[in-house]
């Protein structure tokens, strides 16, 4: 049975509502808060002082714990002045009460809280607020791109639930201000990921090897990664130290080889030890022959397209042809 009280103009309140209300009241709202910023300090002023200090009457100041009346924001504004109260706090009820507890608080949550105080008037706040959701949102911006930067990098296949979970830590992270603390430990289990897939990334060049009339080499650059099942590489005895990834092109060696099929090549060969398709430099040209060294010392580039003609080399112009390495494996699209 429920017992009851009555207010001064008698109404009837229950002792469950007045329990529940003492309850919520302790920290739930910015009232409560100041009485518990009062009592922090409690012994060293008087409440009179510390309105006073405030700029608000004992009154007012009741008002405000009892939570009839709305702070300004003035009086917010000195209570963490001059009280090292954390404003984050005062308003939100979230983190450590005195500004001395907190090591630094995060950009979002400064945000978080010059927004409130821009709505109780705080023009300087409203400026400081919508520079620091500025620099938020730049901040997750680039952290979303460093993680997809990382994935792409490592070359890491993710499960939609892993993605997001890595993702989520990154974000985190970063609205604490710590995004040098989460991104090595996101990396390397990223890394990780990757080592268990059985997976090796292999280099792509932009050099394109001619499989027509050649095309002239400049220095290559790496411009992206393929990945390869480690077990298939040691399958087949290739070091994946040694491996580069180019693009074909031209007709001359079709059916093998088409226009921009994708060739995975060997760099550690560099002589020709059998009839397979070799990449050479010749004149400043980069091609996808085969190659075939006749015993008078002369060399006959090869094309598989019977619409192409061999070509012979003499043998003092034979040593102008470099082997770049032997394609072991090529792939195109369907």
């Amino acid at each position: 049975m429920i017992e009851e009280n009555r207010t001064e103009k008698g109404q009837k309140v229950s002792e469950t509502s007045v329990s529940q209300k003492h309850r919520m009241s302790e920290t739930d709202t910015i009232g409560a808060r100041i009485q518990k910023s009062y009592k922090t300090i409690d012994g060293k002023v008087t409440k009179e002082h510390f309105a006073d200090s405030l700029g608000v009457s004992t009154r007012t100041l009741q008002r405000y714990t009892n939570n009839e009346r709305q702070p300004d924001s003035d009086f917010m504004r000195l209570l963490c002045s001059e009280y090292g109260v954390s404003p984050h706090w005062l308003l939100f009820g979230e983190g450590e009460m005195l500004m001395e507890q907190l090591k630094q608080v995060p950009q979002h949550q400064q945000a978080k809280t010059d927004v409130a105080l821009a709505a109780l008037g705080d023009e300087q706040a409203q400026q400081r607020g919508e520079q620091r959701q500025g620099n938020v949102f730049s901040a997750l911006k680039e952290s979303g791109q460093w993680f997809k930067n990382t994935v792409d990098e490592i070359g890491v296949n993710l499960g939609a639930p892993m993605h997001e979970a890595l993702k989520t830590l990154i974000i985190s992270s970063e609205l604490k201000d710590q995004p040098s603390n989460f991104r090595p430990l996101v990396k390397a289990a990223l890394q990780d990921l990757f080592d268990q897939q059985d997976l090796v990334q292999v280099p792509v060049y932009d050099e394109e090897a001619s499989i027509g009339h050649g095309a002239v080499i400049e220095q290559g650059q790496q411009v992206s990664q393929l990945a390869f099942k480690k077990t298939w590489l040691q399958e087949r005895g290739l070091n994946k130290d040694s491996l580069a990834v180019i693009k074909a092109r031209g007709d001359s060696m079709e059916p093998t080889v088409f226009d921009k099929d994708i060739l995975l090549i060997d760099t550690r060969i560099n002589k020709v030890t059998d009839d397979n398709i070799y990449i050479i430099r010749y004149k400043g040209y980069l091609s996808v022959k085969r190659i075939r060294n006749n015993f008078d010392g002369s060399v006959k580039i090869i094309s598989d397209n019977t619409r192409y003609g061999d070509q012979d080399i003499p043998k003092e112009q034979a040593e102008q042809i470099t082997i770049s390495g032997r394609a072991v494996w090529i792939g195109h699209e369907i």
